[in-house]
């Protein structure tokens, strides 16, 4: 699954660079976008060992409930609704400020978003699953 994740993060951030003139559309910068937050959360395992404190034996646990399809899939509908809502602000909104506040936004609820999934898992793992 971690494997598939960072092909498909990649290949998302790929395909508008290789398809789209220089001024790229929007359509693309979301697509660009899905990857990076995509690829963000397949590197999220060496965030995991830290939150094994206390159990650092059962790191390979945490990270599998991470990881697991079923526990990540609203991570990844957050990441589609991020990507969506860069489009749509650089589709219909003329102030780079906003656009940028979107992008920060949108990062920092990712970010929020995976420590929140973390301790999730870890809570799971130490409870037996």
């Amino acid at each position: 699954m971690r494997w598939a994740l960072l092909a498909l993060s990649l290949s998302l951030i790929a395909f508008p660079m290789l398809t789209s003139a220089p001024p790229s559309s929007p359509m693309a910068i979301g697509i660009s976008n899905l990857g990076v937050l995509l690829l963000m959360d397949w590197s999220w395992e060496h965030v995991i060992g830290h939150a094994a404190w206390g159990m650092e034996n059962r790191t390979g646990e945490i990270v599998e409930d991470f990881y697991n399809f079923n526990n990540a899939r609203w991570r990844y509908s957050l990441a589609i609704i991020i990507s969506g809502a860069l489009a749509l602000s650089f589709a219909l909104s003329e102030s780079e400020e906003f656009d940028m506040g979107v992008l920060v936004g949108g990062y920092t609820l990712f970010g929020i978003a995976a420590i929140a999934s973390t301790l999730k898992s870890r809570q799971r793992v130490l409870r037996g699953k």
